[in-house]
């Protein structure tokens, strides 16, 4: 290792004709000690890789002085990365809160793991970016880029603050920093008005106020009335005074506009002032109109005055921190009701405003933490979750909330709310992952004793948000799930909730259920309609019992030919989706947008009326996003989850079937012959192994490490193969985990295994081999060699599983097991047509690639895609020579049922 540069007298006294001495020491170290981040953070920078940041347009390079105040620091920069490999980046701040007082060395503003070199847009977030904006004095800011010897997995660390870049990567076997960046950040201006009204927005944006009623209060001695006052098409009042006589209603406008008066506000009044203002805020401004499905800003956040009552408070909160958490957790309220956000003028400025404010708040919770109540918790939870924020990286408030849930602090109806804002949250941040255990503990605590106590809306609010947590998280759900779901039929039997509430009550809990897991939301409406049976017999009605004359009547030819165009609608986005992908247009509208097609055209070299088309189709389907006068394209943050982040939960590859469709499938129909996957082409079998890979990525080595004694056989080291390993995505993730243990795939397609053998190249894996199963000296061992096999949606692709099968028993050990997934198959093709909720596509999906595939080779088994329910699947394995075939229900995938298998 090269020798690290300890003091500014080495750099100074270095021998220019030297030749051997730049080789020793890096010209990025002599840099980076310059700044002192050299030895104060890191070693040395090897400069064993090259990358490049920018802000938008803006490149980033080492020492430059950088404004804090640029607009372009509150996104996250965009990463190029020139040396093959797979890289983590971390930015981190050494001179927090202050270069005389770093007392918070180093704070941690992003960390990126598993960015693969060919397509950073595929690494994964571990900590969400947080603009650089110190408080006080130049900071200096690195960005430091490692390169990793095989995939992480980093647990994010429980705050910001205090992170040993070091120590991270030792514990993480990362080495040196590879490259690296330093800049000085300039010192925020703190008299600035973070969220002054711009000068554009000077009218009113309410569209249901009449012209005449939108002009904005000249100075503070208009009386603001008609403005304040004026009446949505509901009825409602509009933001901010309630209806009354007009004499009524000019004293409450001026006794609001007297408590932003800055005259008299101090450490003393600061909180009943707030309080104030956030009762005046939290009664008025739900009633604030919708425009296009959006909450309309308030009034108010076009008021001067209240731009400097709220800079105010925040500077008296910074200033005495005797004041507790009541400030910020006022001021955090009242923020997140007025919807600053909505109005793009106000955006960037209301960003570091609440940045501020969010340091703060969690500043004070360090400082108070026995403040946290369950009611302080709720609330600062639901104004994150009306913002649309992710929560803070703090340990103390965690603590106290899990503490507060685990001793039954809070109520019923308070658990419920609880419940609702994490929801949220899991819905507008796909990144925000909350505590398993405390749902679980939510989830138990209202099963055994809230639900009675629940009101109708409460009950309706959890049936809604239990839908909104992924695995492993839904395991605890599911139970209260099914309760809730019974409470609703249980009500309506017993008269506390009418037919149409107990049936809205009913459907939210299935579409919960089914959001979460199919098959469990299939099982769970079966449950449902024998719990309403029931309930009719017990009453002596069966008035409500299905009847086809309950069916909504209309034309049957109109309802067929809607059926029809919707298919014809999804087929044709679907090609879209699939030549999006293989372009990289989704990836370019995330890099660029937002734009417009000339500009993405520009960038990918294509023609730009098609781009042009393209976006129209896409952006018709709400897959892209645009403005209203559809000129410029984006993604939004739950767009690119699911269209470009592979590494992402909610990711979804669609693979091109267009072409099997056209060229393939006509002669198969009539000769009955089949399509095995090697004769697939590359791009087919691509994107049905990314679409795979989610569930890999996310719950494969969880889901390993939960059988007894398998962790320890794979920590230690043992053999194991996947049959059917298609691209190697779960083999290549298995052996990253456990690089300890040897793993063997196999696969009968030339192309899935050359893309197989790329992953693991990529990856750096040493410890995976793959074969072709169809030739005799790559085939398995005819004797126990593997303490674990896995084979993934493979069974009913065979033409023959039954040998296959009898060769995995041949080479599993003794010890050893055989994990199987495979379609969640109901017990017949007619429960599957009539009860499973993704049949269509499931059998679409068979009629183009797995039944071709089961008819591959001369009396083929032709199972399909449903073909194998799980007692076949049992008696398939018993037959193979298997003693133990069991379910793993613990093993939760959205279309799977997994199977254990022992000798």
């Amino acid at each position: 290792m090269p020798k690290p540069v300890t003091s500014l007298s080495q750099i100074a006294g270095r021998p220019p004709e030297i030749s051997d001495y730049p080789d020793r020491i890096s010209d990025t170290t002599v840099a980076f000690a310059m700044c002192k981040a050299v030895p104060e953070i890191v070693d040395e920078v090897t400069e064993s890789a090259k990358f490049s940041l920018r802000y938008g347009s803006m490149p980033v390079e080492n020492g430059m002085l950088l404004n804090s105040m640029d607009n372009a620091l509150l996104e996250e920069p965009f990463l190029e990365i020139a040396t093959p490999g797979t890289y983590t980046l971390i930015v981190v701040d050494p001179d927090a809160p202050s270069p005389q007082a770093p007392k918070h060395r180093s704070w941690l503003h992003w960390m990126a793991i598993n960015i693969p070199q060919h397509d950073v847009a595929r690494g994964e977030e571990a900590v969400p970016y947080m603009p650089p904006e110190p408080a006080k004095g130049k900071h200096r800011i690195l960005y430091l880029l490692f390169k990793q010897q095989g995939r992480v997995t980093v647990h994010p660390p429980a705050k910001r603050q205090g992170f040993q870049v070091r120590a991270f990567a030792q514990e993480h076997n990362l080495g040196a920093p590879a490259a690296g960046l330093f800049v000085a950040l300039q010192q925020i201006v703190q008299t600035a008005r973070p969220i002054q009204p711009a000068l554009a927005a000077a009218q009113c944006r309410h569209p249901t106020r009449p012209a005449s009623l939108r002009k904005l209060c000249a100075d503070f001695s208009e009386p603001c009335v008609e403005l304040l006052v004026a009446s949505t098409s509901s009825g409602m009042p509009c933001c901010i005074l309630p209806r009354g006589n007009p004499a009524a209603r000019d004293a409450q406008a001026h006794g609001l506009f007297r408590l932003l008066d800055l005259t008299g506000l101090n450490e003393h009044t600061v909180v009943d002032r707030l309080a104030a203002v956030e009762g005046h805020v939290a009664n008025t401004c739900s009633a604030c109109p919708m425009q296009d499905g959006q909450q309309q800003p308030s009034p108010l956040v076009y008021c001067p005055e209240l731009s400097c009552f709220l800079e105010r408070c925040l500077e008296l909160a910074q200033m005495q921190k005797q004041l507790g958490l009541a400030p910020t957790v006022l001021l955090l309220q009242i923020v997140s009701r007025l919807n600053y956000s909505a109005d793009e003028s106000l955006r960037a400025n209301f960003s570091r405003y609440y940045l501020h404010l969010q340091v703060e708040l969690g500043s004070a919770v360090e400082l108070h933490s026995e403040a946290i109540t369950p009611q302080v918790a709720l609330a600062v939870f639901e104004a994150w979750a009306r913002l649309g924020a992710l929560p803070m990286h703090s340990r103390p408030f965690g603590l106290a909330v899990r503490d507060h849930i685990k001793a039954g602090r809070f109520t019923p109806a308070e658990m419920a709310r609880l419940l609702a804002a994490k929801a949220k949250l899991r819905v507008a941040r796909s990144s925000y992952r909350p505590c398993q255990y405390d749902i679980a503990d939510i989830c138990n605590s209202l099963l055994s004793s809230g639900l009675p106590k629940l009101a109708t809306s409460h009950l309706s609010s959890v049936a809604a948000s239990l839908g909104a947590f992924p695995w492993p998280v839904y395991q605890c759900v599911l139970p209260l799930l099914e309760a809730v779901a019974q409470e609703g039929v249980r009500r309506q039997a017993a008269g506390e909730m009418s037919p149409a509430a107990s049936s809205a009550l009913v459907a939210t809990a299935l579409g919960s259920a089914a959001a979460l897991n199919l098959r469990f939301g299939a099982e769970l409406e079966a449950k449902v309609a024998g719990w309403q049976n029931q309930a009719r017999l017990a009453t002596g009605d069966d008035a409500g019992a299905p009847d086809d004359a309950s069916a909504p009547a209309g034309d049957e030819h109109t309802q067929l030919q809607e059926r029809m165009a919707s298919y014809f609608i999804g087929a044709l986005t679907s090609n879209l989706v699939a030549l999006g992908d293989k372009l990289g247009l989704y990836a370019a509208l995330k890099k660029y947008g937002p734009c417009t097609a000339g500009e993405l055209a520009e960038h990918l070299d294509l023609n730009e009326r098609y781009c042009a088309e393209w976006l129209r189709q896409q952006a018709s389907a709400k897959l892209v996003s645009t403005d209203e006068a559809a000129e410029k394209f984006w993604l939004t943050r739950v767009q690119q989850d699911c269209l470009v982040h592979e590494t992402g939960s909610g990711f979804m590859a669609i693979p091109g079937l267009a072409k099997t469709a056209d060229e393939k499938l006509p002669a198969c129909f009539k000769d009955g012959t089949g399509i095995s996957y090697a004769e697939l082409d590359q791009g087919l079998t691509c994107g049905v192994c990314r679409e795979l890979g989610v569930w890999m990525r996310h719950a494969l080595v969880p889901s390993l490490k939960s059988l007894p004694g398998l962790e320890e056989k794979l920590q230690k080291g043992c053999k194991v193969a996947d049959v059917g390993c298609g691209c190697g995505m779960a083999l290549c993730i298995a052996a990253a985990a456990f690089p300890a243990s040897t793993f063997h795939g196999y696969d009968i397609a030339d192309d899935a295994l050359r893309l197989a053998r790329e992953e693991a190249g990529r990856r750096g894996l040493t410890n995976v081999e793959f074969f072709n199963a169809g030739l005799a000296e790559e085939a398995m061992p005819t004797e126990p060699t593997y303490q674990l096999i896995q084979t993934h949606d493979a069974i009913h692709d065979m033409a023959h599983p039954e040998p296959v099968m009898a060769a995995v028993r041949k080479a599993v050990a003794a010890d050893g097991c055989w994990v199987i997934g495979d379609m969640s198959a109901m017990d017949s093709h007619a429960a599957n047509v009539h009860n499973h909720p993704l049949a269509p596509f499931l059998y679409g999906f068979s009629v183009h690639l797995c039944l071709p595939s089961g008819m591959s080779a001369p009396q083929g088994a032709a199972l399909g895609t449903l073909g194998i329910p799980s007692g076949k699947m049992c008696t398939m394995l018993h037959d193979a020579g298997f003693s133990t075939a069991e379910v793993l229900e613990s093993w939760n995938h959205p279309l799977n049922r997994y199977y254990i298998a022992k000798p």
